[in-house]
């Protein structure tokens, strides 16, 4: 099946995160934190309440915030900047679980490094906690994509999109819609994911 529309994950694809620089405890699966968490990448809980919560399981800590920015890492702008060589060929869209503290530091970053804003580089973007939802939700990719034409102005089939994400949760939930999914190896080149999928061009 023809792509005609690329669904692009943030985190691991153009900006590089690090969850390995925060304790292991944050990450226990289960825990009141990681409730808490999902509940702030959705929108549904306070800044204030995620970070008493964080500071319940790192009891050492002081300021959340800077801690828990700290697993963001270096942006990769040399592939936004290519990406934008297939705009005419695909409609392009950020789809990204992420949380109030992560958007305003990446946003900072970005434009410290010398970035336009993201709306700039995608057609569309869409973070989790502006929709009280988050991947794997299939609900999240019908909104990501909702109402989006080809560059060429047609409809695009459902089947027609192509999702790239690091998580194989996230994958299954846009392949229960039939989207079409790669997935990514965590903070490498992103065109290099499309590109192995797509196969080399026709001669």
């Amino acid at each position: 099946m023809r792509i005609s529309g690329l669904i692009w994950d943030l985190g691991g694809l153009f900006i590089q995160v690090h969850p390995e620089r925060l304790p292991k405890e944050i990450w226990a699966e289960g825990s009141d934190f990681e409730k808490t968490h999902h509940l702030f990448e959705c929108g549904l809980c306070s800044e204030l309440e995620f970070e008493q919560a964080f500071q319940r399981t790192l009891t050492h800590v002081g300021s959340a915030n800077p801690i828990w920015n700290s697993l963001l890492g270096a942006w990769n702008l040399e592939d936004l900047e290519k990406l934008q060589g297939y705009r005419d060929q695909f409609t392009m869209v950020l789809l990204s679980n992420t949380n109030a503290w992560h958007e305003t530091a990446f946003k900072q970053s970005l434009q410290a490094a010398g970035g336009q804003p993201l709306e700039t580089y995608f057609d569309r973007v869409v973070f989790s906690h502006q929709h009280q939802m988050r991947k794997p939700h299939p609900e999240m990719y019908q909104k990501a994509i909702q109402g989006l034409d080809s560059p060429k102005g047609e409809a695009i089939p459902i089947e027609s999109w192509l999702f790239m994400d690091d998580s194989p949760d996230n994958l299954q939930g846009a392949a229960s819609l039939g989207i079409q999914t790669s997935l990514h190896p965590r903070n490498t080149s992103p065109l290099s994911t499309l590109r192995g999928y797509l196969g080399p061009p026709s001669p």
